[in-house]
């Protein structure tokens, strides 16, 4: 009990927590008998297994990684629906944090229709989330940086919107805003731990022996 006192919450993320549910349910229930509270993070495909481990966390973060349209070339699997249903049974729940990816080849209409579909799915309760996160194209298919200041514009002015709107990015710092009447508020800032770069791993090897 005294080596937990300098903690006071702690996140299971991954891989994928939901594929080893019955472990994770016991450690966090080991954790809020110590007075821990705790948080797992998951792509929200496997409803029955979120929908366990709710009944042993305080909180939880889903991942959204596109509109319906993007779904399948995204994640290689067509489980957008499976998605929401995960964010309905988490929010009847618990407190829900709901992270929208951004990719560079994202636009306004992939956006407006993710928040729709929320907005139905949920009716954006008081304990729910909207994190929007800004991310590299893992796809290849647009390998810039996204344009930061762009998708703050659009986010924004979306609409539906629940009471509570972050926007997060990363670069030598992760900077996280929030959404406070159209504006966007510096909400926290950290240095990431780990040195982070939008190049490919071929664009360091080119700068690396650039300066060799």
């Amino acid at each position: 009990m005294e080596s937990w006192k300098p903690f006071n919450i702690v996140t299971l993320t991954g891989g994928e927590v939901t594929l080893v549910s019955v472990a994770a349910a016991q450690i966090m229930d080991i954790l809020e008998s110590r007075g821990v509270t705790t948080l797992f993070s998951t792509n929200g495909v496997l409803c029955n297994k979120v929908d366990y481990l709710t009944r042993h966390a305080s909180l939880v973060k889903i991942d959204v990684k596109g509109s319906r349209r993007l779904y399948e070339k995204i994640t290689g699997n067509n489980c957008y629906d499976q998605v929401l249903q995960s964010v309905q049974v988490c929010v009847d729940r618990l407190r829900t944090e709901v992270k929208i990816l951004l990719h560079s080849f994202s636009d306004e209409s992939d956006i407006l229709s993710v928040l729709k579909d929320l907005e139905a799915a949920t009716g954006f309760p008081d304990n729910m989330i909207v994190e929007f996160q800004l991310i590299r194209d893992f796809l290849r298919q647009g390998i810039e940086e996204p344009d930061a200041e762009k998708f703050k514009k659009i986010c924004s002015k979306a609409r539906p919107l629940p009471s509570t709107v972050l926007l997060k990015h990363y670069g030598d710092e992760e900077i996280i805003y929030k959404l406070v009447e159209g504006r966007w508020d510096l909400y926290r800032k950290k240095e990431v731990p780990l040195k982070f770069s939008w190049k490919t791993e071929t664009e360091s090897a080119g700068d690396e022996k650039a300066r060799s």
